[in-house]
């Protein structure tokens, strides 16, 4: 079977994303890297103006080390000629899995080379742009989005900071097939739910979830999944959907007492 991986490289991610590659390096055969601070989301500049009016300091303090940190401390490395850090883009060199960044998933080109690359499926693992018809249907079998949540209840964006406001700590990862462009909403293949987790950070939260997903994929992937051997189909209206939080929301966290991040999210 031939994979095609799409995700965005976070500091929650790396290692769960990472230790996947390792284990499927055969299958995979192209992996898509999307740059959240991209053009076409207004830029780093233009974003962190944004964050820092909209939703305050912490927030974008938490986008910061989730995004940012990583690459600063892969620099940092570099110079005094230590490894740190190893990134999603370094692994694959390793394997010779071709990647590709890109601040566009639906152009031409990406299309034409999952076609080209003979892919079976598109995974996807938190990446943060909604792909079109066209590149739905150009992988063979189809796309399945590896969403962390245990849907339908937080759709959308920063499924475990929501998860754990709204969702009373109830983690997952769901698997499920994606049909057209409706986020996180298509035919459940299968879900792990994941309690009893504890951290005194989102990103420390994150981390723990996020390391249950090279399991996940394993049992999709290997399970050989048919459209007709669903779990279930959850109607995407009795769930939850989550964009970017409002103050209201960080509030609610603040007082939980849990923070975005502390300081030894930077070292780990």
């Amino acid at each position: 079977m031939n994979l095609a991986l799409c995700n965005v490289e976070s500091i929650s991610t790396r290692m769960a994303v990472i230790r996947a590659i390792r284990e499927h390096h055969a299958s995979i055969k192209l992996v898509i890297l999307s740059n959240v601070y991209n053009e076409k989301n207004g830029g780093f500049v233009k974003q962190l103006a944004t964050n820092l009016t909209k939703r305050g300091l912490a927030f974008t303090g938490y986008l910061f080390v989730s995004f940012c940190w990583p690459s600063i401390i892969r620099r940092l490395a570099r110079i005094v000629k230590k490894n740190s850090m190893i990134s999603v883009e370094e692994i694959c060199e390793r394997f010779s899995i071709p990647v590709i960044r890109t601040n566009n998933v639906n152009a031409d080109n990406i299309a034409a080379l999952i076609r080209e690359k003979d892919i079976d499926i598109i995974t996807i693992f938190y990446f943060d742009q909604i792909l079109t018809q066209p590149l739905i249907d150009s992988a063979k079998i189809g796309v399945i989005n590896f969403h962390p949540s245990y849907l339908p209840k937080c759709r959308g964006l920063f499924p475990v900071f929501y998860s754990f406001l709204f969702n009373g700590g109830k983690f997952g990862i769901s698997a499920h097939w994606v049909d057209d462009t409706r986020v996180d909403a298509g035919p459940i293949i299968y879900q792990v739910e994941i309690l009893n987790v504890s951290g005194s950070s989102i990103i420390e939260l994150e981390r723990k979830i996020f390391s249950r997903f090279p399991q996940v994929f394993k049992t999709v992937i290997h399970a050989w999944i048919d459209r007709d051997s669903l779990i279930k189909s959850h109607n995407h209206k009795e769930g939850s959907y989550f964009s970017y939080p409002t103050r209201y929301e960080i509030n609610e966290l603040k007082k939980t007492g849990l923070v975005f991040f502390s300081l030894k999210d930077f070292f780990r």
